[in-house]
């Protein structure tokens, strides 16, 4: 939009008078909103102004909704528990089956439904037993108006890779002559029910969208939408290219190692050299973001987390560092911390870093480690 971005801080001290445009995600908005009306900033100064309360509440019940296939059909849900660094359905939490071809309308509408409830019931203090410990719940601000402001598109889906952390049957499910048939055919039913808009933000995580023409054609329905393409970035894609040159799309590519020799253990196709290039080739087209999943014992040394600066130094916008959902309940050893701090100080240094993700467990000793840094 052209408008300088800085913290509150920095705002206040460098600017007499201004107005504010909240750039955050989904979840955080409301609540910088509230903190900005606390601190005396009229509703007329805040660019992108919703009404917004402070209570109880479950951002990932109020704002999401995830739509995925698996063998028989459709899956909905709007919650993934986090247990142990491990990522597991909510059983607890509304979720439909839907067969296949049988999709609709009203399919949809009855989840939302199911969805309002849990919402409404956290909203008055009614927890499942779930929900009961779960660290998404907070007393804090939320929008007042209730809407699906994040949809990601996901599930099983055809893929060239074989990455050792994926728990989908890509390939054993989807060699079918149209493997994105399913996920293609919600889209209408999505705008109808739901209504998508500017501030709707659309994940599209359903297998490797790029292997296929039908793919392709899909992120052809999602051009007015902004949209996350989470890629592996082997083959070239020009539907790909032309998204994000128009401004709407970022793609979104675990790398996860800065040598060939790892990036084949990791991702089981040798492909480090093509996937690298076709990277650079879309960052000059729009925005790239790039993330790195720490397996410990594999991609925690030097070799290959300078390799990946490097890479993302020249073509990154943003970069993500992520826990590996399958390390279960074992801590990192102080070594592979040692590494992620490391990893940390570098993307903050040049204003890349992005989000931490899944290190909750570690989140104590990362910032110990880093305020010892700091201190020496």
């Amino acid at each position: 939009m052209g408008l300088p971005i800085m913290s509150w801080g920095d705002a206040v001290l460098r600017l007499d008078d201004f107005d504010v445009f909240v750039t955050a995600n989904e979840l955080s908005v409301p609540d910088i909103i509230g903190t900005l009306l606390a601190l005396g900033i009229s509703e007329d100064r805040i660019l992108n102004y919703e009404p917004v309360e402070k209570r109880m509440g479950c951002g990932f019940a109020e704002t999401f909704l995830d739509i995925a296939t698996y063998g028989d059909g459709l899956e909905l849900y709007c919650c993934i528990q986090s247990e142990t660094g491990t990522k597991t359905f909510c059983d607890e939490l509304p979720k439909i089956r839907v067969a296949h071809n049988k999709f609709d309308d009203s399919s949809l509408a009855d989840f939302l439904c199911f969805r309002n409830q849990i919402a409404d019931n956290i909203k008055t203090g009614i927890f499942s037993n779930k929900c009961q410990n779960c660290n998404a719940i907070a007393n804090k601000y939320y929008f007042s108006n209730r809407k699906i402001r994040s949809i990601t598109l996901g599930g099983d889906g055809p893929c060239n890779f074989s990455c050792m952390d994926c728990g989908h049957l890509h390939n054993a499910r989807y060699q079918h002559e149209s493997p994105f048939s399913e996920i293609k055919s919600t889209i209408p039913v999505i705008e109808r029910v739901v209504g998508c808009g500017l501030d709707t933000r659309i994940v599209l995580t359903a297998g490797e969208f790029s292997v296929s023409d039908e793919g392709n054609e899909l992120l052809e329905l999602l051009n007015n939408y902004h949209v996350a393409l989470y890629s592996n970035a082997y083959r070239w894609s020009d539907a790909t290219a032309r998204s994000l040159g128009a401004g709407k799309a970022y793609l979104y590519t675990s790398v996860d190692a800065g040598t060939r020799e790892t990036f084949y253990r990791i991702k089981g196709v040798d492909a480090f050299d093509t996937v690298c290039g076709n990277l650079r080739e879309y960052s000059k087209c729009g925005i790239v973001v790039l993330k790195y999943i720490v397996f410990e014992g594999i991609n925690d040394n030097y070799k290959d987390i300078n390799g990946f600066f490097e890479l993302a130094d020249a073509i990154a916008t943003r970069v993500v560092i992520a826990r590996n959902i399958y390390h279960g309940n074992t801590f990192y050893s102080e070594s592979t911390l040692q590494k992620i701090v490391y990893f940390i100080k570098h993307f903050r240094n040049n204003k890349k870093m992005g989000s931490l993700v899944g290190f909750v467990r570690e989140h104590r000793q990362i910032d110990r480690i880093l305020e010892e840094h700091e201190n020496e």
